[in-house]
């Protein structure tokens, strides 16, 4: 990284709005990642089947699906902050609450109906925090303010899965579900000492059944009359599909193609953050220093290689590199935000976000319902080899939507 790219880095952190929005997603992240780790392994546990996750992952999507044009449309009509500090709350507030009621032996608790209002309340998150940057730092800081709110989201995802294994094996599920739960509360904390003034006048609010169909098919039609914007959000859709999925793919490749342990399989785990995390340094320079376009293109295209030459690896010690590669690429993601916030009005990007958002959770669902199906007819480094032909798909979107 340059010296100059270092300073603009530096310049961000003193901007006190951004400091404390950065302290609210490493919070935030952190605590994520301690109650997915654990949702998942009191669900496994106590149904041990693979289908209990595929139902978890039901009950935590299905709400931001449903609920979309409800989650853009406030993200869009109501302050921002306060949709983050709602979201944050809430889910900090409900865990410590279903974790002390467990305590009592003779109620009968269901991870599922946890899980649901969850994913009920970070439906709020993403159509809010997104455009929410624009209203905190400067448009010549963007890019750099969505690539390190990326790293740092992925550095507490990181920590947060981490440490998890460790507090589940030594304290239990629920004393990790508490901790992700007070986790969240802070983040809402660092959230309401926020001071900014609004982009959008949030006087005209209603919570018509009618203003809000009304509000989201605007966003819709404005996607269509700009159809370059489609493929945009397009790609940062499958962008986002695959961080959710390749994880979940990671276990029976290292298992089944590797051979290798569970030590190498957390080596290889850190190796794709790692990646997100220093493709999230380098890829600003690369935008200010070439394009928009030839940045996404070339990381598409490292993605896209990657994983091809993933799935024909048999060699651990390579695959890291290779696998790394992959998370550098996925670094894309936030270029591709930045672009859509740049050429979109700030009014409708609540309600944008909010559709694709639910549009990346039905992909993620599709693939969990399928994946034993999948895996019945694909060998599982063929579900890499397919994963990089889709990305290379993405390829001559780009060049063709994004316009200098």
């Amino acid at each position: 990284m340059s010296y100059r790219a270092f300073e603009i880095r530096l310049q961000l952190f003193k901007n006190v709005q951004f400091l404390f929005f950065i302290l609210s997603g490493v919070f935030a992240t952190f605590g994520y990642g301690l109650i997915y780790i654990s949702l998942s392994w009191s669900a496994y546990q106590y149904h041990s089947e693979i289908n209990s996750l595929t139902t978890l992952m039901l009950c935590l999507w299905l709400p931001s699906i449903i609920g979309s044009p409800f989650f853009g449309y406030c993200a869009d009509r109501f302050n921002r902050k306060y949709l983050i500090i709602l979201s944050n709350s809430v889910r900090g507030f409900v865990v410590v609450i279903f974790v002390l009621l467990s305590l009592n032996t003779t109620l009968q608790l269901n991870l599922y109906y946890l899980a649901v209002i969850l994913g009920f309340f970070v439906s709020f998150y993403m159509p809010a925090a997104l455009p929410l940057m624009q209203e905190i730092v400067s448009k010549t800081q963007l890019l750099e303010a969505n690539a390190t709110a990326d790293m740092i989201y992925e550095l507490g995802v990181i920590l947060g899965m981490g440490i998890s294994g460790f507090i589940i094996t030594n304290y239990g599920w629920s004393i990790t579900l508490l901790v992700g739960g007070i986790f969240f509360i802070f983040a809402s904390i660092f959230n309401l000492m926020m001071k900014y003034k609004p982009l959008i006048n949030h006087t005209t609010m209603s919570f018509s059944l009618k203003r809000i169909c009304l509000d989201y098919f605007t966003a819709i039609k404005y996607l269509t009359v700009n159809k370059n914007l489609i493929s945009i959000y397009i790609i940062q859709t499958l962008l986002m599909t695959l961080l959710m999925i390749l994880p979940v793919i990671l276990l029976p490749f290292v298992v089944n193609i590797l051979n290798a342990s569970s030590h190498e399989f957390s080596i290889l785990e850190s190796t794709l953050s790692g990646g997100v995390i220093t493709g999230g340094l380098i890829s600003p320079i690369m935008t200010k220093r070439t394009s928009f376009k030839l940045t996404i293109v070339m990381l598409l295209c490292l993605i896209s290689l990657a994983l091809v030459f993933f799935s024909l690896n048999t060699v651990v010690k390579l695959s890291y590199l290779i696998y790394f590669a992959v998370g550098f690429g996925l670094s894309s993601w936030a270029v591709i935000i930045t672009y859509g916030q740049i050429i979109i009005p700030n009014s409708l990007q609540g309600r944008i976000q909010a559709f694709f958002y639910s549009s990346a959770g039905i992909l993620v669902i599709i693939v969990y319902l399928g994946l034993d199906y999948i895996s019945t007819q694909l060998s599982i480094n063929n579900l890499y080899l397919l994963a990089g032909l889709v990305s290379m798909l993405t390829i001559p979107l780009t060049l063709t939507s994004i316009k200098e």
